[in-house]
């Protein structure tokens, strides 16, 4: 149970990296 509820919030902490990721790499990109 302690395993479903720790991918349930991983899940949800990956899809925010992937989503935050790429949106700094072109800012730190642009900069570079």
């Amino acid at each position: 149970m302690i395993f479903k509820s720790t991918s349930n919030l991983v899940m949800p902490l990956k899809l925010n990296l992937a989503v935050l990721l790429p949106c700094s790499k072109p800012q730190s990109d642009s900069s570079v």
